[in-house]
């Protein structure tokens, strides 16, 4: 009897021990799988902030780029983007452009104006630099690069005129002649008479 009390103990005992160890591997599986799920949402969530931030923090320009590319005019671009990335934006060089008198690695401005030469075409002095919108030898303002505060100066245009000429101009592009402003809305014969010794699109 005594001997069958203590095998008895062995048995209980070493059930006992598995039993703890069954159970104590079940908690330890759970543990890790728990910390396993947790750095996966942690990770997504620093994933998801770090998106957030470059989306806030990134900043976008307009510069006019015309002359020999594939689609001139008024685009936007990355602040801190350079001469090359604009061009790339709009469409490209044509096959006649002379990009060897260009510096493609500056850094475009807002509301800069860039001219792409021909070959054999000498560039101007600010072919590929930001144009000021008033001409201080004409004293007249260039309704080609102008922004909207600088047309605001004009006689008879308001900041809704003048925001009308800069969106008729960033969607058809630049005015070949003066004349050409009398296309955009609100501005008719009496306005462009006020106006069109103070303009040129030279």
């Amino acid at each position: 009897m005594i001997n069958f009390n203590r095998d008895g103990q062995k048995i209980f005992i070493v059930l006992l021990s598995v039993i703890v160890i069954l159970f104590g591997f079940i908690l330890l599986r759970e543990y890790e799988s728990k910390n396993a799920d947790d750095n996966v949402i942690a990770l997504e969530d620093v994933n998801d902030k770090t998106i957030d931030f470059k989306t806030q923090e990134e900043k976008y320009i307009k510069v006019y780029v015309i002359g020999q590319v594939k689609r001139p005019g008024v685009i936007e671009i990355a602040e801190g983007s350079r001469l090359l990335d604009a061009i790339d934006a709009a469409g490209g060089f044509l096959d006649d452009a002379d990009d060897k008198q260009i510096n493609l690695a500056m850094k475009v401005k807002d509301e800069g104006m860039y001219v792409i030469p021909k070959i054999g075409e000498q560039p101007s002095n600010n072919a590929v630099s930001c144009i000021a919108s008033i001409e201080e030898d004409k004293g007249k303002v260039n309704i080609n690069t102008a922004n909207e505060h600088d047309l605001e100066t004009l006689p008879g245009i308001g900041p809704t005129k003048a925001k009308r000429i800069f969106d008729y101009r960033e969607q058809n592009g630049p005015f070949k002649v003066i004349e050409d402003i009398k296309n955009v809305s609100g501005i008719g014969e009496k306005t462009f008479e006020g106006l069109k010794d103070f303009i040129t699109v030279d």
